[in-house]
């Protein structure tokens, strides 16, 4: 849990042995991002503050989480309701960790954007309504539903979150304390 707190102090100083071993865990976490996008993030999942990030959830101005995402009856439905997370995330922290800084990877059912393009070459955007073995039905950003025979689909592109990744807009003590906040919500 201090993991960041050492490398913030260890960020400050410029010379000497702290400095050196530093830039060497520096030069790891890099070599290691190109193979796993959220190593340089791992020191956020744990020694958070859940007080803080219950403030950052509820009224951070750019990351804005309450916009889309509802705890306790609070917030909007745009995306999931993260009442229960970290019931549904069994303790994982990775999977709390991975859902801000990568929301494309595991998408809630229902939330995600689902774009198609037909054989008439039309595209169509919108989040699964529901789905058989011959029709799509999307709920388009109008809040219509769309039913579309699957013939008739040329292209499927796979459903991306309208979720930014919050490593853009939050600090890494930020992200620990929320990663803290949503680890609590049972």
């Amino acid at each position: 849990g201090l993991e960041l707190d050492i490398v913030e102090a260890a960020s400050k100083r410029n010379s000497g042995r702290i400095a050196e071993l530093f830039a060497h865990y520096r030069q790891a976490e890099i070599q290691a991002s190109q193979s796993e996008p959220l190593a340089k993030f791992r020191p956020a999942l744990f020694g958070g503050d859940a007080a803080s990030g219950r403030s950052i959830f509820f009224g951070h101005r750019k990351a804005q989480c309450l916009r889309c995402h509802k705890v306790n009856g609070l917030g909007g439905d745009a995306g999931p309701d993260l009442s229960k997370v970290a019931e549904r995330a069994r303790g994982n922290r990775d999977f709390l960790l991975e859902s801000l800084i990568n929301p494309h990877a595991k998408l809630a059912k229902g939330f995600g954007t689902v774009t198609v393009v037909l054989d008439d070459g039309k595209v169509i955007s919108g989040t699964v309504a529901s789905e058989t073995e011959s029709t799509l039905v999307l709920r388009t950003p109008d809040g219509k539903l769309r039913e579309i025979p699957i013939s008739e689909i040329d292209q499927r592109v796979k459903p991306k979150s309208p979720m930014p990744p919050v490593g853009e807009v939050l600090s890494l003590r930020e992200i620990r304390d929320v990663v803290e906040y949503l680890s609590m919500l049972r």
